[in-house]
């Protein structure tokens, strides 16, 4: 009985030992944790990703006046905003702006907050701050130019040529 009792308390000292080493980094050398991005989600979304596509990230830093120009992705994308705050317009009149902390998804063709939205979007930093955000394109297919947003540039909308 004494063996028992002795043998069942080394077993839970042991898994103490481990589960406190554990929670304070583990052994020295094991592994560098680095945290890049964080959002808060603006939607919930599924997603399809296909065997033999690229998923790629990007960190983009946009200076103050940057645009993005009239466009569309043709995949899917998911933007975490870093820093600073980033306009994206619908159209002339509709926008929406995103701030530090949050995160939003673009399926592919469409926008952000705007499913049934098939048209063009831009995006502008008009803020005196540099915006930093954080991207992630899944379904990037095979020999897409590295550093390249993939995105497909159309005409801004009839009634607003000049936005940029």
């Amino acid at each position: 009985m004494k063996r028992s009792l002795l043998v069942s308390g080394a077993l839970v000292a042991g898994v103490l030992l481990i589960s406190v080493s554990a929670a304070l980094g583990g052994p020295p050398g094991t592994y560098t944790l680095r945290e890049d991005a964080r959002g808060t989600s603006y939607t919930s979304e599924h997603v399809m990703i296909e065997a033999g596509k690229n998923v790629v990230v990007q960190s983009l830093t946009l200076e103050p006046g940057w645009t993005s120009g009239w466009h569309h992705h043709p995949g899917d994308a998911y933007v975490i905003m870093r820093k600073g705050k980033l306009t994206q317009y619908i159209n002339c009149n509709e926008k929406i702006v995103w701030e530090a902390g949050k995160a939003y998804y673009h399926a592919a063709g469409e926008h952000s907050d705007h499913p049934d939205h098939k048209g063009p979007q831009l995006a502008k930093n008009e803020g005196d701050e540099m915006v930093d955000i954080m991207v992630i394109f899944t379904n990037v297919p095979q020999g897409q130019t590295p550093g390249f947003v993939p995105r497909d540039f159309l005409p801004p909308p009839k009634e607003c040529p000049t936005l940029d």
